[in-house]
């Protein structure tokens, strides 16, 4: 598709009436200019048939499209339920002052777009069908498949803050009660909002991605221990790599008994409660001896765990990352 024009998916699109998903992603030769041209032609006045109607699933990322063009478009598209618009200059979506009713989106892909605060509240204020939502370094710079940068700068009033996370935090929490996974990735500028996040929001969550987050901080993670009247956390799979955590970390995590998958890349956790609970193991049967920091508390609390990722933990020695899951398979086997 990359040689052919974009006005000569016209025909194609047209014929193609049960069309459910389709990926745009990459194209350089996509602009604003020839997507209109795109929309018009599919949808004339004299035409009786109602292309793309059905389309459930939208990629476009990695264009130089903008508003302008796209706007348009996703008016036409009453079934939409993923869309994928990360790394282009986008400053709006949907539409801000019309009464057209907004398409049920279940996943949108905000990651690295220019994206102004208010645009993006006002979207997530009406999109209460969302499962997916990822705001993965929002503002910072987006770059093309072919390496130039054309997105949103890196500066504060285009990336995310604790401010803005707060007002998201409260919409995800009133309106979008079938939220599974959220991804606030290289968001540079979080800091003491992520602990108000992940009480309101993220303790709900099947997926949390919280990597490339250098201001946080253990205690930030701390609601996942105080869930008594809700219950413990849903968290499958958490991310919480290149940020400042360390072994207070491990008793938050530890709560998150439903984990598989857990990436500590990059972090400050250590293996010095390892040793002892070695030993305590060796010395009593009772896992209520084991010290209550560490890794291997992590491993013990989180019975379905298969994967976790340690690289880069300089506090953990090569030999210790080993032997984690060997004290578990141990720990599992039965009693004489």
């Amino acid at each position: 598709m990359t040689v052919v024009p974009v006005i000569g998916l016209v025909p194609v699109l047209k014929a193609a009436l049960n069309l459910k998903t389709l990926k745009l992603a990459g194209l350089s030769t996509l602009t604003d200019l020839n997507l209109n041209g795109v929309t018009r032609a599919l949808f004339e006045e004299n035409d009786s048939t109602l292309p793309l109607d059905r389309l459930q699933s939208f990629k476009i990322r990695h264009t130089q499209i903008s508003a302008t063009s796209l706007t348009p478009l996703l008016q036409k598209l009453p079934l939409l339920r993923r869309l994928d618009v990360s790394f282009i200059p986008l400053r709006t979506i949907f539409h801000q002052h019309g009464s057209l009713p907004y398409p049920p989106i279940e996943k949108l892909s905000l990651t690295s777009t220019p994206m102004p605060s208010q645009p993006l509240l006002q979207a997530l204020s009406h999109l209460t069908h969302l499962r997916v939502l990822n705001l993965g370094a929002l503002g910072a710079s987006a770059k093309t498949v072919r390496g130039h940068s054309f997105g949103g700068a890196s500066n504060t009033g285009r990336t995310i803050t604790d401010e803005l996370l707060y007002q998201v935090t409260d919409i995800l929490a009133d309106q979008c009660q079938q939220l599974e996974s959220v991804s606030l990735a290289g968001n540079t500028l979080l800091g003491y909002s992520v602990r108000y996040f992940v009480d309101a929001v993220g303790w709900k969550l099947r997926i949390l991605n919280l990597g490339g987050i250098p201001g946080l901080k253990s205690n930030y993670l701390s609601p996942l221990i105080q869930r008594e009247t809700a219950g413990r956390p849903k968290l499958e799979r958490l991310v919480l790599t290149n940020t400042k955590i360390d072994d207070e970390a491990s008793i938050y995590i530890a709560a998150c008994v439903h984990l598989t998958t857990l990436d500590l890349e990059s972090t400050k956790l250590t293996g010095a409660s390892f040793v002892s609970s070695s030993r305590a193991r060796s010395e009593s049967e009772s896992r209520d001896s084991l010290s209550a920091e560490g890794v291997l508390d992590i491993i013990d609390a989180c019975r379905k765990l298969e994967s976790i990722n340690l690289t880069s933990c300089r506090g953990i020695k090569v030999q210790e990352r080993r032997r984690f899951f060997e004290v578990r398979r141990v720990d599992c086997a039965p009693y004489d």
